[in-house]
């Protein structure tokens, strides 16, 4: 949503295929009040740095068009379990996917209107991402940003679809 306008910027459509385990659901079920409660005592060290995404989300690995990523996932990335949050993985997503939109559609103005991600598997440790343009119109663009554990399993997908040589209201 655009704050100065009250403008839906981008829609965003997040599925899980992953099955949590029992012990999840029951946490995240009838204790899920508890469990809140409990965690709301923990010291959250973000909250004083007002931190970017950039802070957050940091890519040890970038290629210049940002087609392709890498990312070492640290204790903030991951569940309980161990597998990368799906946010995690939606942000990273998001971050290659519009740097390569600003790369290769130089001049057009690329924003990003809609994105849905898919999770397929767990990535842990450390996971890759690689952009594709789907189809590139006059007014429009829709990319594929795959993401793959080390071992070259895929993890998730994310759709992208861009407006491009679009006006700004403030223009």
């Amino acid at each position: 949503i655009d704050l100065q306008t009250g403008d839906v910027i981008c829609t965003g459509r997040h599925v899980k295929y992953l099955p949590m385990p029992w012990t999840s659901e029951l946490v995240l079920g009838p204790l899920r009040p508890l469990v809140k409660w409990i965690t709301s005592y923990f010291p959250d060290k973000y909250i004083s740095l007002n931190p970017s995404i950039d802070d957050l989300l940091q890519f040890e690995e970038i290629s210049e068009d940002h087609k392709t990523g890498r990312f070492h996932v640290e204790s903030d990335h991951h569940n309980p379990m161990g597998s990368v949050h799906g946010g995690c993985q939606s942000m990273g997503i998001e971050m290659i996917g519009q740097g390569y939109a600003d790369a290769s559609l130089k001049g057009k103005n690329p924003l990003l209107r809609s994105i849905a991600v898919s999770f397929m598997s767990a990535g842990t440790k450390e996971i890759k991402f690689d952009a594709d343009w789907i189809h590139v119109a006059d007014n429009s663009a829709s990319m594929s940003v795959k993401v793959f554990t080390t071992s070259g399993k895929p993890a998730s997908e994310g759709i992208l679809h861009f407006v491009t040589d679009h006006k700004n209201k403030n223009d």
